[in-house]
């Protein structure tokens, strides 16, 4: 049976121990919540192993390791000490609570128990409270989470056989040395290269952005202190991967200090890396693609002339919300096809909606497939829940294809936007076949059917046109079956299709980011709703989205209060805009660059 390297009593201790210093704000948000008393209980008994994520209603149904196990609360449940206790009915039904039991029966009648919870008393969803030992009945709990500890004669063991490893364990592979700064460059790996702990500056997490060659990183203002371990999964112009090998978390690589190499040596005593056998001589990433020559001709398979780019999200981590793994779709009933309203093209889209995610906005919506007549973006598995349609039926049964480069400002020809969609179709037969299913309009669907929205606005206006009337929609569906049904036969292209645009400098089409529109003054906005949670630094309030308007007050560093509806990108910054007692208001949420893409974050967005 798999056990912890820690006994019981080891882990009573720790708990004394961050009882006495006061508790931990161990991800840097918030303050001292509950759930970071979790997550560094969890990250210290798995050796740094196992962190969870999310609320603490997280606990009760995201994947634990086999040193762990979660035990419902029913009549018969005993609690332990040690116990992860985790509250998750009733008004702790939405956010959770969570504890560590340290007395299961204080009273003798199996009525109540201690735990020590931070964020008890003086409670605060901004700022959080220090742990304290505080007695409960079982009002509200959810279950518990049992470490798997150590008998006393294996964890002396494991000190024993931990000590023989620290004498016997590798010192110095290629550029990696236990002690040493990292190097800059290293290849990256599915397992990890190194541990490493943070120096005594510690450190800030980043996250990457932009296109191959031209990458920035950018501070998330997620700070960990000294000593914090981390393990490395790949450097790229100094910056460390973190977490896992699909995290878009990066730490300056001159910031930490390799503790142990997990990377096996060759017998010349350069690198081979766990589990990979490539040599640490390029830093190739998950999303970094080898562009094929397009074939797309006339006679040839559709999507054999395409350049197809898988996303990490399709092979390894999958997208996560309230820290568990996004629902998989009660089944799939068929295909929606949309139009982006957007300029990019399938392999921009890939970063920004990595960028997306890491600043919560990617609740705003994100479909399952990129297409134009070049390439295919696969970004998420189709099995899994997309949030395509604005509708719970449709984003759980149906598979999101968005034709891209939509908007007039992409300036394509009528043949190369038809063209486009000729991949789309092709995509939806792949779809369609792949799950057994018929080509009619049950299986193939508009955006339009299911909420109120004009896409595909630049299909419908050069093939159904007119008034959203049911004959119109069945007239616009008819055109996509007839190519989809072609392809579904095992059909090859009927045209050859338009090469992909050149992107120059010279005369290059302005570039508007997905969803935005200029207004009658040339500013780039767009409808968004959603909330907007401020960072570790205040926020100026202003009448209007320039540096120049006059501010109106000072939201505090935490404060999770606005919800908006317009969001505008303007003199640098990405502007949101909101309702407020005194009228409309405008809140810098980040700068931008010219092009629109977000530069850093000066907070958090979630759905509403």
């Amino acid at each position: 049976m798999a056990q912890l390297n820690f006994t019981q009593n080891q882990a009573m201790a720790w708990i004394k121990a961050f009882y006495n210093k006061g508790g931990q704000d161990f991800d840097g948000w918030y303050g001292k919540q509950c759930m970071d008393e979790a997550i560094a209980y969890c990250y210290w008994l798995s050796g740094g192993t196992f962190r969870p994520s999310g609320n603490a209603i997280a606990l009760t149904s995201m994947w634990l390791p086999d040193t762990f196990t979660r035990i419902k609360n029913i009549a018969s449940t005993r609690p332990q000490k040690g116990d992860i206790v985790v509250w998750g009915y009733g008004e702790y039904a939405t956010y959770g609570h969570v504890g560590i039991v340290t007395n299961p029966d204080p009273d003798g009648n199996l009525m109540t128990f201690v735990s020590l919870d931070q964020n008890w008393f003086n409670a605060s969803l901004t700022h959080g409270s220090p742990p304290a030992y505080v007695k409960h009945n079982y009002n509200g709990v959810w279950g518990f989470i049992r470490p798997k500890f150590a008998t006393e004669s294996k964890a002396t063991q494991a000190t024993s056989k931990a000590k023989t490893k620290v004498a016997q364990s590798i010192k110095k592979v290629g550029s990696l040395e236990v002690g040493k700064v990292p190097p800059s460059k290293y290849a990256w790996s599915s397992k990890r290269l190194f541990k490493a702990k943070a120096d005594d500056l510690g450190v800030t997490i980043n996250a990457r952005s932009g296109s191959k060659g031209k990458y920035t990183w950018n501070n998330t203002s997620l700070s960990y202190p000294a000593g914090t371990i981390f393990w490395v999964y790949e450097i790229m112009e100094g910056w460390c991967r973190i977490y896992n090998s699909s995290y878009n978390g990066w730490v300056w690589h001159e910031r930490l200090r390799i503790t142990s190499i997990d990377v096996k040596p060759t017998a010349k005593g350069s690198a081979k890396q766990k589990g990979n056998a490539k040599k640490p001589t390029t830093n190739k990433s998950t999303s970094e693609k080898i562009p094929k020559k397009t074939n797309a001709k006339k006679g040839n398979n559709p999507l054999n002339s395409v350049d197809w780019i898988n996303s990490e999200h399709i092979t390894g981590t999958k997208i996560k919300y309230n820290g568990n793994v996004i629902d998989k779709k009660d089944s799939i009933k068929g295909v929606v096809l949309h139009n982006d309203q957007g300029t990019m093209k399938p392999s921009q889209y890939e970063q920004w909606l990595y960028n997306r995610e890491a600043s919560g906005e990617y609740t705003m919506g994100f479909a399952a497939y990129y297409v134009n007549r070049n390439e295919v973006l696969y970004y998420h598995p189709i099995d899994y829940c997309e949030w395509h349609v604005g509708d719970s039926f449709g984003n759980h049964n149906y598979v999101g294809i968005e034709i891209t480069e939509s908007h007039p400002a992409a300036n394509l020809s009528k043949k190369e936007f038809e063209d486009n969609e000729e991949i789309g179709c092709a995509v939806a037969a792949k779809v369609l076949k792949l799950k057994k299913l018929p080509v009619n309009r049950t299986t193939v669907k508009l955006h339009r059917q299911f909420t109120a929205t004009s896409c595909p606005h630049k299909s419908w206006d050069l093939h159904a046109k007119g008034d959203n009337t049911p004959a119109n929609i069945r007239k616009m569906q008819d055109y996509f079956i007839e190519k989809i049904k072609h392809y579904y036969n095992g059909g090859s292209l009927t045209k050859d299709l338009a090469p992909a645009k050149e992107d120059t400098e010279k005369g290059a089409v302005p570039h508007i980011p997905t969803g935005y529109v200029k207004n009658s003054k040339g500013i780039l906005t767009k409808r968004e709703r959603g909330r907007f949670i401020v960072g570790d630094t205040a926020v100026r309030v202003r009448t209007g989205a320039s540096t120049k308007h006059k501010v109106t007050g000072l939201l505090p560093a935490g404060y999770n209060g606005i919800i908006y509806d317009t969001a505008i990108i303007q003199n640098g910054f990405r502007w949101i805009s909101y309702i407020s007692d005194n009228g409309r208001r405008y809140i810098a949420t980040g700068h931008a660059d010219k092009n629109g893409n977000r530069i850093d974050y000066f907070g958090k967005f979630t759905s509403v």
